[in-house]
């Protein structure tokens, strides 16, 4: 216990302040609060109060005074009208200070004898007796401090008394009014019986509902103020029947009294949720790096739809938009460094989150080379492995898989999933989202406009940006934040001490040198089997097979992969693969379980350096251009083939009449017949050659000398005698 704490008898209603305490005398001097008028401090035994405490039948609380008691003569001289209250509480101090300022005093009037140095007081300052009582009284009540004298029309309208119940004696009809109007018969004034019915009717407002004053006042007055009738009929409900406005409390007054008296929190509570109040609307004192020793103690990984559409890569008319990317980030909670990332089309899911965690944990220079970002690795210097990992707990994420994975392969100590619905357990990589949308995504072509206009085309259709330049654009945005973002609140004594700068990448670095021990690094085959998406392909004579796509490599071509599936019938693999590029895959050789890199070879080199979602749509609409290609493929071929079969009728039809040989043997003499021919159309190419290089008359009359000279056999002439012979 001590002065100015207040004891509270609960059974009694009794409170008293203390005002001082003498053990010598066993006594606690007190003054009763709950009074209207301040009294004489009187005493209690100490033991006894003590004891109270002990049996529980006591407590000990603090008592709050009012703020003036704490306020100095410079603060309330900031107001001219407070320069009278110094006055009035001066003149009132003196009378009493030759008691107060004499702690010998002090202690007899509290303790052994107060009438005679009241008294005292009395004569020398010649007032009335009840006059300096009233100020010592209210000395002691209001805190034993010189500001406890200040003129009391201070606390003007806050300690205001209001009738217990509706009072109608004066006039049955209306009853006592409340303020007048000036149209229409007045309200009646409020009760102490309406507070009640007020906070009575607060813990009746449903959830999930915005609150609304003007309604519920109106509720509030079909309630407590109508006068409800139930009819004779059975199984009739009540009626509430109408009562006059003199009858009722205004609107206004409802309004007041019921913020005064009904915990705002607690509607704003009730009209959002416990669950969405605890994320949006609750204070933060703290940071979320509270309990991290340093980097890579924890990450936190989430995703979002950004809210722009991207271009389909194999539309030249720019009609056709592939839709709106999912990226995921890695954040280091404790720095606030972006340490991964990754882009798709589809999730938020598992496989998703397992690349941009694949990302986090190895080099970011070839990354960024991709999609043409030149980088150091010191610009971007993240590819450790982290202890603790933070996600949502989420039917995208199972659990199962996600800790059976991150613990067995990776070595992850722990997998922490943050509660249902709640953002603000993961602020950071939260933050993060905002920062790429303000800087990113701001007035773009095919940006989606949270109110779009109703003249506006759908965003869909003005979608001018390629997948490749979107990721540019992220890359671009995660370096500049984390060269450049500003992390005061993350230093410490020892930052400030060694003169650290203030980005995420200064803090990162700094604490990766002086505060962890660097963790070990994972190989990267190893992460790539372990968070990359895993599938079947299959190996044929052209190559392995994947989602419509031959892959191929030096070494299963020694290991003769291809020349097995030839002979001894295609088989399946396991692959692991990229989904933000179709030039690699990977497997692993089931004898020597070393990693075998398979690259796109030229039968699917339409496909090259595309992403799968766009990959496996075009394979899609290029198997729906090959359907249409053999159906038209197909017409032609029935053409053909009645074109052929005329020129088989017409050619049987020109040779009926000639004579036809029953022999069976071939024909004597073919060769010579060849040769003769042979030579015949060599002599005519000549000919041709040379009416090219010569003039027409030369080359005329060389070709009937060239003619003249030529003398048909005689084995020309033959019939089918000299056939059969």
């Amino acid at each position: 216990m001590r002065i100015n704490q207040k004891l509270v008898d609960g059974k009694k209603r009794l409170e008293y302040l203390i005002v001082d305490i003498c053990q010598d005398l066993d006594q606690i001097a007190v003054t009763q609060l709950n009074v209207e008028r301040p009294k004489r401090p009187h005493t209690i035994m100490l033991s006894d109060t003590l004891r109270q405490i002990e049996l529980g039948k006591w407590k000990v609380l603090e008592h709050s005074f009012s703020p003036y008691l704490y306020m100095s003569d410079e603060e309330l001289l900031k107001d001219k009208k407070r320069r009278k209250w110094l006055q009035r509480r001066d003149s009132s101090f003196n009378i009493i200070a030759p008691l107060i300022d004499n702690d010998e005093l002090r202690y007899n009037y509290l303790f052994i004898d107060s009438s005679s140095i009241l008294h005292r007081l009395i004569e020398t300052s010649g007032r009335s007796r009840s006059y300096v009582a009233k100020i010592l009284n209210r000395y002691w009540y209001y805190g034993s401090h010189v500001n406890a004298l200040l003129p009391l029309w201070r606390n003007c309208g806050t300690n205001q008394s209001l009738p217990e119940v509706p009072s109608f004696d004066q006039d049955p009809e209306l009853g006592k009014s409340g303020p007048k109007t000036r149209y229409g018969s007045p309200y009646r004034g409020i009760t102490q019986q309406d507070i009640k019915h007020i906070r009575r009717f607060a813990k009746t407002i449903p959830n999930g509902g915005k609150a609304r004053l003007s309604d519920l006042y109106d509720q509030f007055t079909r309630k407590f103020m109508y006068a409800r009738v139930k009819p004779m009929i059975e199984e009739a409900h009540e009626i509430a029947l109408p009562v006059p406005r003199a009858k009722l409390i205004s609107r206004n007054a409802f309004k007041y009294h019921f913020k005064q008296n009904v915990d705002q929190l607690e509607l704003i509570r009730k009209a959002v949720g416990t669950t969405n109040f605890q994320k949006d609307f609750r204070g933060r004192a703290g940071l979320a790096r509270q309990g991290v020793r340093g980097p890579t103690s924890r990450y936190e990984i989430d995703a979002t739809v950004v809210d722009q559409y991207i271009r389909y890569p194999y539309d030249k008319t720019n009609q056709l938009a592939t839709g709106r990317p999912v990226i995921y980030l890695v954040v280091d909670t404790w720095s606030g460094m972006f340490v991964g990332t990754h882009a798709c089309f589809h999730g938020p899911d598992w496989t998703g989150a397992s690349q941009a965690l694949f990302n986090a944990f190895t080099n970011k220079v070839q990354f960024a080379k991709r999609y043409g970002v030149e980088i150091t690795e010191n610009e971007w210097p993240c590819h450790h492995v982290c202890s603790q990992l933070v996600m949502d707990r989420g039917s995208e994420y199972t659990d199962r898989n996600i800790e059976s994975t991150l613990k067995g392969e990776i070595g992850l100590s722990i997998a922490s999933f943050a509660p249902y619905h709640r953002g603000d357990c993961k602020g950071t990589v939260e933050k993060a989202f905002d920062i790429f949308h303000q800087n990113a995504v701001r007035f773009v072509p095919g940006q989606v406009m949270k109110v779009p206009s109703k003249e506006e085309q759908h965003a869909s259709r003005k979608a001018s940006m390629s997948f490749e330049a979107f990721m540019e654009k992220l890359i671009r945005t995660i370096i500049y934040t984390n060269n450049n973002r500003l992390r005061k609140n993350n230093h410490n004594f020892e930052m400030s001490r060694d003169d650290v700068g203030f980005s995420p990448r200064d803090l990162y670095l700094y604490g990766l040198e002086e505060m962890m021990i660097p963790p070990a690094q994972i190989p990267e085959e190893r992460l790539r089997f372990a968070l990359l998406p895993a599938d079947k392909a299959t190996v044929r004579m052209e190559g392995v097979y994947f989602k419509g796509l031959y892959y191929s490599a030096n070494k299963i071509i020694h290991k003769q992969w291809l020349d097995k599936a030839r002979n001894f019938g295609r088989y399946t693999v396991e692959v692991r693969y990229d989904q933000n590029s179709t030039n690699f895959i990977w497997c692993k050789d089931p004898e020597s379980n070393e990693l075998i890199t398979l690259e796109l070879t030229d039968r699917s080199e339409a496909y090259r350096n595309q992403i799968w979602q766009s990959t496996l749509h075009e394979i899609e609409l290029t198997k729906q251009k090959q359907s249409l290609h053999e159906e038209h493929s197909f017409a032609n071929k029935i053409e053909f083939l009645n074109k052929l079969d005329e020129i088989d009728k017409q050619a049987k039809a020109d040779a009926r009449y000639l004579k036809t040989s029953s022999a069976k043997s071939i024909q004597t003499g073919i060769k010579e017949r060849k040769s003769i021919v042979s030579s015949i159309e060599r002599s005519k190419q000549s000919e041709q050659i040379a009416a090219t290089l010569s003039s027409e008359g030369n080359a005329s009359s060389t070709a009937k000398k060239n003619t003249q000279h030529l003398e048909t056999p005689d084995f020309f002439d033959f019939d089918d005698e000299q056939d059969d012979s």
